[in-house]
């Protein structure tokens, strides 16, 4: 997947795409005629058939993808650049963003139910009711409503009484997910700071470069590796200090003196996650108009009009802009929060 596009013009060879040509997303009707083939090939198809030698795809797809790697569909990524063309500003969680979810735990508290994944869904036309097991055993908790937030790799492995529509159950079976992997390393100092670099970037791994520890006291400080698609899969299968060895090396190519520094690392692999099974949906060709056409049905109720609702929370960016407000009706992902 690619950003690298231009903020609001895509241009080679003869090939023009722009932003009047893609539309606007927040309208039912998107998108319009001439868009919708965009969501039949990946921007590396389109920039071939533009005439693009490899190595300009190459270096048009990176840090995200490689040509080989790309299986997103155009009309995806046009949307998504279209998005960040119009944000203005973007902000943390002061204290690190494992804060949120600290915060709603702290207001639920007994309500919450541990090591307690969810393995069958029923319902009626007067209830909704979700079986659980913990130790072995099956635990039922009934209700009116249900806000269903599994991502779909793992809600594929949940039972569902009765079965949602064909369309929903296609949405949940193919919906495409990316891959990512990230690798956090402690530096013993922030030894990149002497000479004036800031800790972020991005090279021809590929890879983006984040310095976590930038606005924290101290001495010590985190660069992290964010990997994507085929070389965070790559990165992802091999064992976990193989995979520290690996991207410790990689660093000392960008910032020379890391390994002098290097006092640890972590990592977190999403395709190994069992309760992800991937990063974020990443609709492949064909999918947006197929399955994939969120406003107009991903946020409805996935149940008869007389019965419960079950109603979902997608797995992507929770996007807002100054001028615009929300721009994405569904949830947040496990990426950071985007304003």
């Amino acid at each position: 997947m690619t950003y690298i596009l231009s903020r609001i013009h895509l241009q080679v060879g003869t090939g023009n795409v722009t932003e009047s040509a893609i539309g606007d997303p927040g309208t039912p009707d998107w998108p319009p005629g001439p868009a919708k083939s965009y969501d039949q090939i990946t921007m590396a198809e389109f920039l071939r058939e533009q005439g693009a030698s490899a190595g300009a795809i190459e270096l048009l797809e990176w840090p995200y993808a490689t040509a080989e790697d790309d299986r997103a569909s155009l009309l995806w990524i046009l949307r998504e650049t279209l998005y960040e063309s119009h944000e203005k500003t973007r902000y943390k969680i002061t204290g690190g963003t494992d804060l949120l979810p600290r915060a709603f735990a702290s207001k639920l508290q007994d309500k919450i139910q541990y090591g307690s994944p969810v393995v069958r869904i029923e319902q009626d036309p007067s209830k909704v009711r979700v079986i659980t097991t913990q130790s072995g055993t099956h635990h039922m908790f009934e209700a009116d409503h249900l806000i269903c937030a599994i991502p779909f790799p793992p809600l594929r492995r949940v039972e569902i009484r009765p079965a949602f529509s064909a369309a929903k159950r296609k949405a949940i079976a193919e919906l495409a997910y990316d891959s990512a992997t990230r690798v956090i390393l402690q530096c013993r100092t922030r030894f990149w700071e002497k000479e004036k670099a800031n800790g972020f970037g991005m090279s021809d791994l590929p890879q983006e470069i984040w310095h976590p520890t930038f606005d924290q006291a101290g001495t010590r400080g985190l660069l992290a590796s964010y990997l994507f698609s085929g070389v965070a899969r790559r990165t992802g299968a091999m064992a976990h200090d193989q995979r520290l060895e690996f991207i410790a090396h990689e660093l000392e190519k960008v910032y020379p003196g890391l390994l002098d520094n290097l006092e640890g690392g972590v990592a977190q692999v999403w395709d190994a996650d069992q309760w992800e099974g991937g990063a974020y949906a990443l609709p492949s060709p064909g999918q947006m108009m197929a399955i994939c056409v969120w406003c107009q049905w991903w946020c409805q109720p996935f149940s008869r009009p007389s019965s419960p609702a079950v109603g979902f929370v997608t797995t992507r960016r929770l996007r807002t802009t100054a001028s615009a407000g929300v721009r994405w009706p569904c949830g947040i992902t496990n990426r950071e929060l985007y304003h």
